[in-house]
């Protein structure tokens, strides 16, 4: 077991190496993508001054000519320049968004360790020795949570909104005792680790969306009866009158 984790341990810290050189040189990329940007657009800056500069002076010299082709050529240049502009603030954008990605792969792992093993579940209601029991399996439980990481993390979503895992888990707990009801917990806690990968993400996407489609289609319901209310008013006259001394009319539509 400990070997297993020591090894565990190594290719986590080799992966972490890999992926903070990656973003080093994401960086390094991104800093020569932002370089070259500022030089394109001093050099369109430049090429605008210039062109304005030679039009000014043609002007002077020709008498106030037509200067279309100086024109053209400015516009050609320009258009050149923004392409190339917009083609490094894409690039640079790609690579900023790749950084992220690297990081978010970076912090995975320490966001399963944070979750995992935070709760545990004490029977309050037993003696000394089921109490110790108890506390022995909870303690059991939470180191086996904190190995399982993001298995655990989902099924935990999972049962949330389900609202099936939990209850059905609690009821055989209670049936048939505490060390058999921890036990069963334990095999299936495994079984669902085992069939992780199979998780049909598909299918639960669907399932979300249909749900949405479905409460949308009863707000539109719920909208449409509101037409039938149009064309009614509210009439308190006549029976804030026969309530007695002190109460009057509110108002008469």
């Amino acid at each position: 077991m400990v070997d297993a984790l020591e090894k565990k341990v190594a290719s986590l810290e080799m992966l972490h190496k890999e992926d903070e050189g990656q973003i080093r040189r994401l960086e390094s990329d991104l800093a020569e993508a932002k370089n070259e940007s500022v030089d394109l657009s001093h050099k369109l800056q430049q090429a605008e001054a210039e062109a304005l500069r030679l039009s000014k002076k043609e002007a002077q010299d020709g008498g106030g000519t037509d200067n279309d082709h100086l024109d053209e050529l400015e516009d050609e240049e320009r258009h050149k320049l923004e392409k190339r502009i917009r083609e490094l603030e894409a690039e640079n954008t790609d690579l900023k968004r790749g950084i992220w990605h690297e990081r978010r792969k970076e912090l995975q792992p320490a966001m399963d360790e944070a979750t995992g093993g935070q709760f545990t579940t004490v029977d309050l209601g037993s003696g000394g020795a089921s109490a110790a029991a108890a506390a022995a399996a909870a303690a059991a439980a939470a180191h086996k949570r904190q190995q399982g990481g993001f298995g655990d993390l989902l099924a935990s979503g999972l049962h949330a909104l389900t609202g099936a895992g939990g209850q059905q888990g609690y009821g055989h707990g209670h049936g048939h005792g505490h060390g058999h009801g921890h036990g069963h917990d334990h095999n299936d806690d495994d079984g669902f680790l085992d069939d992780d990968d199979e998780f049909d993400e598909e299918a639960f996407r669907k399932a979300q969306e249909d749900a949405a489609k479905a409460r949308i289609e009863r707000i539109k319901e719920i909208k449409r009866a509101l037409k039938d209310w149009e064309g009614w008013r509210l009439d308190l006259v006549e029976g804030r009158q026969r309530g007695g001394e002190g109460i009057g009319e509110i108002f008469a539509v």
